[in-house]
């Protein structure tokens, strides 16, 4: 697991993983797997699939064109959900990252001021925050973190977005 979600309670990950990825009660990863399976069953597919090395593996589910055909009638009916930007959520995510860069948790703190430039609108949009440079700000302490992490290049990316 990645050091940026140490804060997750595993038992809690673990659950959701299994309960997503590995249930057997209806649902819709349960019947879109299954009806994926049956797809690349036809032909015995499945079985020439499994002597395919790792590396290939992608191409050769992209190359099957019934396999495609139905996951791209599956993914075109998604409807895009996203947050949308909110300069008091991003000052409230420096906040915490300030905090945790304050504890010496460069990942923890990381992670919150990725999460501060995810949620700021661009400059001069909300200004009753921050007068309108919670981007600016959020891109500001990355860039600090990067530094402390060794990452100097994408330091340097964040400051001149900043």
């Amino acid at each position: 697991m990645s050091r940026i979600y140490e804060d997750v309670d595993p038992a809690y990950a673990a659950n959701c993983s299994n309960i997503t990825l590995c249930s057997n009660t209806v649902g819709f990863f349960k019947n879109f797997s299954d009806e994926i399976i049956s797809i690349a069953e036809e032909d015995n597919w499945l079985q020439s699939f499994e002597k395919v090395e790792d590396v290939h593996k992608v191409t050769a589910v992209m190359e099957n064109k019934m396999i495609m055909q139905g996951l791209q009638e599956v993914f075109s009916r998604i409807q895009p959900l996203y947050r949308s930007k909110d300069a008091k959520i991003s000052q409230e995510k420096l906040k915490e990252a300030e905090a945790a860069l304050k504890q010496g948790d460069l990942n923890k703190s990381l992670a919150l001021a990725s999460q501060a430039v995810l949620r700021s609108p661009m400059t001069g949009i909300d200004e009753v925050a921050d007068r309108g440079v919670s981007l600016a700000l959020a891109l500001w302490l990355r860039s600090e973190v990067l530094l402390r992490l060794n990452k100097f290049q994408a330091a340097l990316e964040d400051l001149k977005l900043a």
